[in-house]
């Protein structure tokens, strides 16, 4: 991946190269200048900020993830074209296992994963509470498990199956081996809560098959039930689990057996955000008389949808941090927004407490 952006006139070229000083395996970013090349960082932010300071001779500092265009639309959509598959991860116990790498078999003993199929998670081991990095993978022959500390590869398991491989690790004994695998979700989140005869399988496959990407879930699950079947709160919230750890979304804050005022008053202030909905399309006259509520409600529930749009679930507002500048990084700060090529002067609007020209950030990205 390479992003050009022009800096003071100048074109950078951010490139992400596999590995860095202080590890083989995360990405690594170098950023160009005309014959001018940075050595290799762990972050974009210090690639592009060291080969500016070393080029213009000052202090000026730069988000490399901005500078890259990763807060704009058009760039991220770039990035996921023509990706089929994300990672995932879900906690078991104390612990968070990613899935970076999938394979499908009909091998049930496996729950359908094939070889190609890789997990990772962290623990700490030993009475030091060293942290560990624990890399499985499945093969078409055996199953392997890797431990690597510090970036270095420690030990190597190899088994049979699953199951096999981890008979040979001290450690986490507790678990269920294809658990720790992540090759179990169904396992893990359902098992207890539904009929063991379901083909949980059938309903990723069938959607997966269909044309459209969002589905109703309640219709959907109903097609891999019996007709007449009734499902509870807690199967529910196991089928929402599932359906989470393996990346799917709700986009939709109630389903359609809940009434949205009655799923509103578990959340925060929820009259006030049902109300929020309607609240910009009717006149407090009209809203007062057919809905018999007072007029500071009418006022607070518009005030929440501009907040945060009709009907959303409520903003939470950032922890404020206040700390004072030193009076060099005031004027580093003074000198990036004096300098035309950083900011653009309203030549009419002046700041009514400081009376000192309005003036805008120039948008620096080009493209991709």
């Amino acid at each position: 991946m390479r992003t050009l952006v022009v800096l003071r006139n100048v074109q950078f070229i951010i490139t992400v190269v596999k590995g860095h000083p202080n590890s083989l395996q995360q990405p690594g970013y170098i950023c160009k200048a005309g014959d001018l090349t940075s050595a290799i960082f762990n972050n974009p932010s210090a690639a592009v900020t060291t080969l500016y300071q070393r080029l213009f001779n000052n202090s000026t500092k730069f988000s490399g993830s901005l500078i890259m265009g990763h807060n704009k639309v058009e760039i991220s959509e770039q990035l996921l074209k023509g990706v089929i598959f994300r990672l995932f991860g879900y906690f078991i116990g104390k612990f968070w296992l990613f899935v970076y790498r999938i394979g499908v078999s009909s091998d049930k003993q496996l729950y359908y994963a094939d070889s190609g199929f890789k997990s990772s998670f962290m623990y700490s081991i030993g009475k030091e509470k060293q942290r560990v990095l624990f890399v499985q993978e499945i093969n078409t022959k055996n199953s392997i498990v890797n431990m690597y500390q510090d970036f270095e590869l420690w030990f190597t398991y190899v088994g049979n199956n699953p199951n096999n491989v981890w008979q040979k690790i001290d450690v986490l004994q507790k678990y269920r081996d294809i658990d720790i695998f992540g090759i179990t979700l169904w396992n893990y989140h359902l098992r207890k809560f539904t009929l063991a005869s379901i083909q949980w399988n059938e309903f990723f496959i069938k959607w997966y098959n269909e044309i459209k990407r969002v589905i109703e879930l309640i219709t959907s699950l109903k097609k891999i039930y019996l007709p007449d079947y009734i499902f509870n709160e807690r199967e529910m919230r196991a089928w929402r689990a599932i359906l989470n750890h393996a990346g799917c979304v709700n986009i939709t804050p109630y389903t359609k057996e809940i009434s949205p005022l009655e799923a509103n008053k578990r959340g925060h202030d929820g009259k006030r955000r049902i109300l929020s909905i309607i609240a910009k399309n009717f006149s407090y006259g009209v809203l007062m008389e057919k809905l018999k509520i007072a007029q500071g409600s009418i006022f607070e529930a518009r005030k929440y949808a501009r907040a945060n749009s009709p009907g959303c679930i409520i903003l939470e507002k950032p922890i404020r941090k206040v700390k004072r500048i030193t009076p060099k990084q005031q004027r580093q700060f003074d000198s990036f927004f004096q300098d035309k090529v950083h900011v653009i002067m309203n030549s009419y609007k002046t700041n009514a407490k400081t009376g000192k020209p309005v003036i805008y950030l120039k948008n620096t990205k080009n493209i991709l």
